[in-house]
């Protein structure tokens, strides 16, 4: 009985260590550069190139201090820490949480490039992904269903359908179970709804609606397209996109709204849940968002 309580315990500590593990693997590392979720010479370095405008894997766990801006003194701090010296870090993961929301999302856009009629270019684009995923439209003329199948388009995977339909001068086009997965990090998002979209001067677009997203890092949210203006080229250049996050969502944002504007770094605004305020801008190139200084 004695020995059989002793294994027992043995299980239960193991099973303990493995969860404790299991939980510590999918947090932020503060001074972690490289996302490997240790904190070593190469991060402290990847912060001092940071803080000297350098290229760097960094991100908001270089900003050691919390304050905003990568600096020597964050990857000196970061040095220390990988040489176990005893330091106080003070990382804001806001940044990270909310790409965790942006970047999987924004991948949508270049989906909707591939829908006859929504983009100038949707005629020669059609049919082409940058792998070997393909694009398959059933239909014609007022109605078709376009179908995409591991298609990768810029940062991310392409998977479901987008049905649509003309409407007088617009069409409807409705997202069923479209997935994207970010081809870097991995993060998945699935779509669905409906989207109207109307003409304007040229060949601009005009997108308006909200869609219904879920994530398994996040929950489910909404996503509300408000009068986004989308270019010739695919590119979002007025309007607003706004992510509302219900309080049964993960994560410590309410709400996140970037207004494009026509600007090539579009600002971002995030409420976190507390009502703190949070800006950035958004790089159109990487689909990621940093603190606007």
């Amino acid at each position: 009985m004695a020995l059989q309580a002793m294994r027992n315990l043995a299980l239960q500590a193991l099973l303990a260590a493995a969860l404790a593990g299991s939980a510590a693997g999918g947090a932020a590392v503060c001074g972690d550069a490289t996302g490997d979720g240790a904190v070593t010479v190469t991060d402290g370095v990847q912060a001092l190139r940071a803080a000297a405008g350098l290229s760097t894997t960094c991100d908001d766990g270089c900003d050691f201090d919390g304050n905003g801006t990568i600096t020597v003194s964050d990857g000196v701090n970061i040095l220390r820490k990988a040489a176990g010296i005893s330091v106080v870090d003070a990382c804001d993961f806001t940044g990270a949480e909310a790409n965790g929301v942006v970047s999987p999302a924004l991948p949508v856009f270049g989906a909707l490039t591939k829908v006859p009629g929504v983009s100038s270019q949707a005629s020669l684009a059609a049919g082409t992904c940058d792998n070997d995923g393909t694009i398959t439209t059933v239909g014609a003329g007022s109605s078709s269903i376009i179908t995409f199948s591991d298609c990768r388009l810029g940062n991310a995977i392409v998977d479901g359908t987008i049905g649509r339909v003309v409407l007088g001068s617009g069409l409807a086009l409705g997202l069923d179970a479209l997935k994207l997965r970010r081809v870097r990090g991995g993060e998945t998002l699935t779509l669905n709804g409906t989207l109207g979209v109307g003409d304007m001067q040229g060949a601009a677009k005009l997108i308006d609606g909200t869609l219904e997203a879920d994530s398994p890092q996040r929950g489910a949210f909404t996503i509300a397209f408000e009068h986004i203006v989308l270019a010739g080229d695919g590119a979002a250049r007025q309007g607003s996109l706004i992510f509302d996050l219900p309080a049964t969502a993960a994560g410590s944002i309410a709400r996140i709204q970037i207004d494009f504007a026509n600007a090539e770094r579009p600002p971002a605004i995030v409420t976190l849940r507390t009502q703190r305020i949070v800006r950035f801008l958004l790089d159109r190139n990487t689909g990621l968002l940093h603190r606007a200084a």
